[in-house]
C-alpha cells in the first residue's frame, strides 16, 4: 500500500479531476476522490493506494470551457511524523508547515494518553520541538478539511513520565438550513516554563483523515506580561495588531 498526492496544473478554473478505482465503463468504477473547479487552476488530491489495484485519473472540462491544457503529477506522500522515533523536527520558529496530513500515518497513540480525548483515536501526524523554556508557544491548525484534535505533550505520549500540556480541536458542522460546512481553526498558546522535548500532535478522531496547515511560533512570555515588562506603544493613533493574554499570568486579580 502507499499514499500518494495527485495533483493538476490547468488554464482553467472550471476544470474537474476525478480519482477512480478501476475503469469508469467496466461496471465497477468506484470514484475515490472529486475535485471541481480551483481558483487557482490547481487541483491536488491525497490518496491511499492499495497494491494490485488499477487507479484511474480522469480530468474533465466544463460545457462552458470544454478544450484545456493541463500538467499531471502522481507523488508519494512522506511518511515522516508517523511516531514520535521519526517525528517532524520543528528548526526554528516560527515554522510553516503546509499540505500537511495524517493519512497512512496510523493510530499509534489514544485517548489513554491524552486525559480521555477522543480526538486522539485515529490517524496522527507528530511534531518534534527541542524549548530553552521561558517562552510563550503558539499553534496554530488552518485550512483543516476534517475533525482535528492539536496537542502538545511533555515527551512522547507513551513514554513513562510524560504529560499533555495543552489540547484544542477542529469541529466540522453542517448546521440548517443549508447545511453548508462550517470549520474553526485550534488554537493552542502554552508557557513553556520546563526546558526540555515536546511533541505537537495533529490527529484525526477517527472514521477519516484530515489535510491541513501548521503554524508553530514562540514569543516572551514576560513581554506585557507586568507593568515591569509592559508592551511599549508608539503614541497616539499608531495601533498595534496581535498582542494576547495568552502566556501572561493572572498578576493583578482583586487590584484593580
Amino acid at each position: 500500500d502507499q499514499c500518494a498526492t495527485v495533483t493538476i496544473q490547468t488554464d482553467s478554473r472550471d476544470a474537474a479531476l476525478y480519482t477512480v478505482q478501476n475503469c469508469p465503463t467496466s461496471g465497477n468504477g468506484i470514484c475515490l476522490a472529486q475535485s471541481i473547479g480551483s481558483p487557482n487552476n490547481k487541483i491536488t488530491q491525497l490518496l491511499s493506494l492499495q497494491a494490485g489495484v488499477d487507479y484511474y485519473f480522469v480530468v474533465s472540462s466544463s460545457t462552458s470551457d470544454p478544450c484545456h491544457k493541463f500538467d499531471i503529477a502522481v507523488k508519494p506522500i512522506d511518511l515522516d511524523g508517523k511516531i514520535c522515533a521519526d517525528a517532524i523536527m520543528v528548526p526554528l520558529l516560527p515554522s510553516i508547515f503546509r499540505d500537511q496530513t495524517t493519512r497512512c500515518k496510523g493510530n499509534d497513540y489514544n485517548s489513554t494518553q491524552a486525559n480521555g480525548s477522543n480526538y486522539l483515536n485515529g490517524n496522527e501526524t507528530v511534531y518534534r520541538y527541542d524549548s530553552p523554556g521561558g517562552e510563550c508557544l503558539s499553534v496554530n491548525l488552518s485550512r483543516v478539511s476534517n475533525g482535528a484534535g492539536l496537542y502538545i505533550f511533555r515527551g512522547c505520549p507513551d513514554a513513562v513520565g510524560s504529560a499533555c500540556v495543552a489540547m484544542d480541536s477542529v469541529v466540522i458542522s453542517f448546521p440548517p438550513p443549508y447545511g453548508r460546512r462550517e470549520m474553526t481553526s485550534a488554537d493552542i498558546q502554552y508557557d513553556v516554563n520546563i526546558p526540555g522535548t515536546y511533541y505537537i500532535i495533529v490527529s484525526n478522531p477517527g472514521g477519516g483523515d484530515t489535510d491541513y496547515d501548521l503554524t508553530i511560533a514562540s514569543s516572551s512570555s514576560n513581554e506585557g506580561a507586568t507593568c515591569t515588562t509592559p508592551y511599549n506603544l508608539n503614541g497616539l493613533d499608531q495601533p498595534v495588531e496581535g498582542y494576547t493574554t495568552a502566556c501572561k499570568g493572572a498578576d493583578y486579580v482583586g487590584v484593580i
